[in-house]
């Protein structure tokens, strides 16, 4: 548990630490080191050690026929004394379902169970197997119905996106006014500066999407506890922008050349728009890290979205925040929360609130207008109501509200760095650093 502390006579819901009393010498934040908060709150770190201690281990042993391996690895405890519930997840929602109690089987012994669920299934979408396993009666430590162990199995692999179909669609057309760069198509619009080569607006049935003409800039930072730095801005230049009629008549093309560079080193990146006569705006960048490895946090992009997009909803791992090294207890599924519910409470503030392995999210306002953001492979993504900057700047979590913003601050990464590792040993394994001297796309 977090040992944070409370003072006397303040608010109980404040929990300080290390230095926070005049203490000198102290130990910072060194106790706050638990896996539930200070006030007993569940958190992701919670449930991945949950998930990582379980004592029942389920796997597949041949799909084709749905036949799962179960594995008990108590000491003293029979599986006679659980159920299982399995439920089939179609491209992130549950369609099939179905319980069953678990047979006769010793501590440290195998068994090998047939699911009835359903074995054909549609070319055009993704499957997965959730697994859970729950008491069947009360014990002394939790209900009956108390989910002790949880896998999910991959069916069936996601399948290629398809093309924009632009059959439909009526011709774009184009202008110029100065350094911006406007394509204009039926109920909506984008537009670049040619200059900076930033997306500077996107509107859909004359709603602007983009607060301030942020669109998708470089996005490096982020700073934890185990792995401080100094916010760096980044000069971003822009060193080439083209603008072309694509194969197809109804689509434009903007290839833009970008190069940023902070503290951390240069990096050079393209960003591709293929802009369709239908609204929807193919986007490929590719990010050059020339550094070594684990030498910068986060490879990915950036955009300011306008204050009022606040619902979210995605399909990929969820509910709960999840990065490269923590997020086995993080299923694949259709999910949905609240920019502001985003924020993750830690007691010393830090970078957080990343979702990993992301198919698809929609960030909409109360009207349900908004923008669909559909990845072609890996893409994990940040919203919240801070800069990255920002979230290090507050010592403590209940100071973090005076910074929020109205606007959303989306991120958009290839990969992120692990977290675990530097508080008492050594960084992250290797495999879970950004990987150096690459081309990231």
């Amino acid at each position: 548990m977090d040992q944070g502390i409370n003072k006397y006579g303040d608010d109980p819901n404040k929990f300080y630490m290390g230095g926070d009393f005049g203490d000198i010498p102290n130990d910072f934040d060194a106790a706050i080191n638990g896996i539930v908060t200070s006030d007993r709150k569940t958190t992701p770190k919670t449930l991945q050690v949950k998930k990582i201690y379980q004592y029942i281990k389920m796997s597949a042993s041949n799909l084709l026929t749905g036949k799962v391996l179960v594995k008990n690895r108590y000491d003293f405890t029979n599986l006679n004394e659980f159920n299982l519930q399995w439920t089939v997840i179609k491209d992130g929602l549950a369609v099939e379902s179905g319980n069953m109690d678990l047979p006769d089987t010793n501590p440290f012994s195998d068994i090998i169970l047939t699911l009835p669920f359903t074995k054909t299934f549609d070319t055009a979408s993704e499957y997965f197997l959730n697994l859970y396993v729950s008491l069947k009666q009360d014990q002394l430590w939790a209900k009956a119905g108390f989910i002790i162990t949880s896998d999910q199995i991959l069916l069936k692999s996601r399948p290629a996106l398809s093309a924009v179909n632009n059959s439909t669609g009526d011709p774009l057309t184009t202008m110029l006014a100065g350094s911006i760069q406007t394509i204009q198509g039926k109920n909506f619009s984008t537009s670049f500066n040619k200059t900076s080569g930033i997306m500077t607006s996107l509107k859909y049935n004359g709603q602007e999407m983009i607060n301030g003409g942020k669109g998708l800039e470089f996005s490096y930072y982020r700073s934890i506890n185990t792995e401080i730095r100094t916010y760096s801005v980044s000069t971003i230049t822009c060193k080439s922008f083209t603008i072309t009629p694509a194969a197809d008549p109804n689509t434009f093309r903007v290839v833009t050349s970008m190069s940023a560079v902070n503290s951390l080193g240069t990096y050079p990146y393209t960003v591709t728009y293929v802009i369709n006569s239908t609204g929807a705006i193919d986007v490929k960048a590719s990010i050059i890290n020339n550094g070594g490895l684990g030498s910068i946090p986060r490879i990915g992009l950036q955009m300011v979205l306008k204050s009022g997009l606040e619902n979210v909803e995605w399909y990929g791992r969820g509910p709960q925040e999840s990065y490269i090294d923590r997020n086995q207890a993080v299923f694949f599924g259709k999910y949905s929360n609240t920019v502001t519910g985003f924020f993750e409470n830690y007691l010393h503030n830090k970078s957080n609130g990343n979702r990993e392995n992301i198919r698809w999210m929609t960030i909409a306002d109360a009207t349900k207008a908004g923008l669909k953001i559909t990845s072609t492979g890996n893409l994990n993504f940040i919203a919240q109501h801070f800069t990255d900057q920002d979230q290090w700047k507050p010592y403590h979590e209940f100071n973090i509200w005076s910074f929020k913003r109205p606007e959303t601050y989306v991120s958009l990464d290839c990969i992120q760095q692990g977290l675990d590792g530097a508080s008492c040993g050594p960084a992250q394994l290797d495999k879970y650093k950004v990987p150096g001297n690459t081309t990231f796309s």
